[in-house]
């Protein structure tokens, strides 16, 4: 794991090789069986028409997160050296400390899909990319759109801002024809907030 604490234009951590190789071998299990026909689902279904990629929030069909090898091994984005790392870069964002409810949902993108500009309602969003190698596709950076700054794709990378940033994943061109290859790019975004009533 390699921490990039990174101040312009703006705060954010991004780490490469984010999860060891047990780690990855337990979410590509799931990534896999998530992938079989009729679990992955059009994410405009859910009212947003920036988006135009598959998608399905485990929290929603996991009622007990240790079910889940992603929502388990996940939680290592709430790591005292992560959140430490993070708010390094500006004391203002010292109530990450504070997080204590996330979402996580995982994104599916090939032929051509991206999501368009938008700002997350999430405190901070996380976001973790995979995709098997050697890559079968173009495309699916990370596009910062108030700073023109473009976040190169790298597969087991963590990203982690402020949700409120406009931000956009530009479209992936897979290299074969299919549907659901499985060849795409997956998104695992974990959106990070605040309730106080568990406080």
């Amino acid at each position: 794991m390699i921490i990039y604490k990174i101040r312009e234009p703006f705060p954010h951590l991004v780490i490469k090789n984010f999860y060891n190789q047990d780690e990855l071998k337990l979410i590509w299990q799931e990534l896999n069986f998530l992938t079989s026909p009729n679990k992955l689902l059009p994410a405009n279904l859910n009212g947003s028409s920036e988006a135009n990629h598959l998608s399905i929030v485990l929290d929603y069909i996991y009622s007990n997160r240790s079910i889940s090898n992603i929502l388990t091994i996940n939680r290592k984005a709430f790591s005292k050296e992560i959140l430490d790392a993070f708010v390094e870069l500006n004391p203002l964002l010292a109530h990450i400390h504070l997080i204590n409810t996330d979402l996580t949902k995982i994104k599916y993108y090939e032929n051509y899909n991206g999501y368009k500009k938008h700002q997350d309602l999430a405190r901070f969003t996380a976001l973790t990319y995979f995709y098997k190698e050697p890559k079968a596709f173009e495309g699916g950076d990370l596009y910062f759109n108030d700073f023109d700054y473009t976040i190169k794709l790298k597969n087991n990378m963590f990203v982690l801002f402020v949700g409120a940033l406009w931000h956009e994943s530009f479209p992936v061109s897979l290299k074969q024809n299919g549907h659901i290859t499985g060849n795409g790019k997956y998104t695992m975004t974990q959106f990070l907030n605040i309730d106080e009533n568990i406080r």
